[in-house]
């Protein structure tokens, strides 16, 4: 017999139709504090920076007679790379240099958030030690760092440190253990070569930043500031409202392999903006070990630098900076007394920054002065 209606309308219906597949969610990109890539749900973000700055400097030197030199320089060619990986609580950070004819690693660490309280980072960073060296290079109120960082400031250095997250609060800690030798290593070992290719490999090498024996530096840095206040950067081109920041640090540095370095330092700092003024200083204190035991400690050393500076219209801001380092038994003193302007083309993006004065140099009776001029464009992002 016929087939019912309904059987044939059912062998005939078409098949439902199936839905295609959702495509996966592209990544983010963008520009901010850098250029970025980052997951959907921002669970990845690596972003990427660009530290350049060209420098001309003019320089003459004491002497019978005084020696004049001029050159081009690049003192800071970086590439920096930032970000978090898995969750925003485990954060990281790589930044690299490649002037001076080489490349040489500044930062390579990773943070562990439990809360805006409790950061350890793990790495090679800044030691915590003065405000002055912890400002970056391109937020300084003049071309270079004061002669005091020279004398009294620690390096870069590998360790362990605990911090919390000074820009969600007026207070702000750091506690870190290092391995006291810096950031500048070198590579030691026998060479093997291979008489087929002619390569080189080292057997047994030993990076000189990495101690054989315990050789601990620990840093210790407290300081409060009033809210919404950045006191790492030495300008105040966008003439923020009154902002005050205070700290101080101490370290010990234990110096296993080479007593005779052994010592121990501290400073106090501040850091004052209103409406375009800003001001900023430190005073230093350096001891060193001059006994068998690490608690000969006798006074080596102190000094200390103020700058200020008046940002017009946030456009061109004029600077001033005295500096000076004494060595306690009198055997030499040094100062640095210096003027500048700066000109923000893009805030301290893009800047150009020049400054002028004199060292003066006492040591075993005789005293000299240097003169210089240095200029220098700088381009951040």
């Amino acid at each position: 017999g016929r087939p019912s209606p309904d059987a044939t309308e059912a062998a005939t219906a078409p098949e439902p139709a199936t839905e295609a597949p959702t495509p996966p969610a592209p990544p983010v990109v963008g520009f901010k504090k850098g250029f970025f890539i980052a997951s959907p749900d921002d669970a990845f973000r690596l972003t990427l920076g660009l530290r350049a700055q060209v420098r001309f400097e003019l320089e003459t030197a004491d002497g019978a007679p005084r020696t004049n030199s001029a050159a081009f320089l690049l003192p800071r060619v970086r590439i920096k790379f930032n970000g978090h990986a898995f969750d925003e609580r485990i954060a990281f950070s790589l930044q690299m240099d490649f002037a001076k004819g080489g490349v040489s690693l500044k930062d390579a660490w990773v943070d562990l958030k439990g809360n805006d309280w409790l950061i350890l980072r793990m790495g090679q960073f800044k030691t915590p030690h003065a405000r002055h060296f912890l400002t970056s290079s391109t937020k300084l109120q003049l071309v270079d760092r004061a002669i005091t960082s020279k004398a009294f400031d620690l390096d870069r250095d590998i360790g362990v440190m605990l911090l919390n997250d000074w820009k969600s609060s007026p207070l702000e800690y750091a506690i870190g253990v290092f391995n006291g030798t810096g950031d500048k290593g070198s590579w030691s070992g026998d060479v093997l070569v291979d008489p087929a290719t002619g390569e080189g490999d080292l057997l047994g090498a030993k990076a000189s930043n990495v101690p054989e024996l315990p050789n601990p530096l620990v840093v210790l840095r407290v300081g409060g500031h009033t809210p919404d206040f950045d006191g790492y950067s030495e300008t105040d081109p966008g003439h923020s409202d009154f902002g005050v920041g205070v700290g101080g640090g101490v370290y010990f540095d234990f110096d296993a392999d080479n007593d005779d370095d052994a010592g121990v330092g501290g400073n106090i700092d501040f850091a004052l903006k209103v409406k375009g003024l800003s001001t900023s200083g430190a005073f230093y204190l350096k001891a060193e070990q001059d006994g068998a035991g690490i608690g000969d400690q006798a006074l080596h050393s102190f000094g200390g630098h103020v700058s200020v500076g008046y940002a017009i219209k946030g456009r061109v801001e004029p600077v001033v900076r005295y500096a000076r380092v004494t060595v306690v038994d009198g055997s030499a003193h040094s100062e640095e007394i210096l003027g500048g302007v700066n000109v923000y083309l893009f805030h301290h993006n893009v800047k150009w920054v020049t400054d002028a004065g004199a060292l003066i140099a006492i040591a075993s009776g005789e005293s000299s002065t240097d003169f210089r001029i240095r200029t220098q464009l700088q381009l951040d992002f």
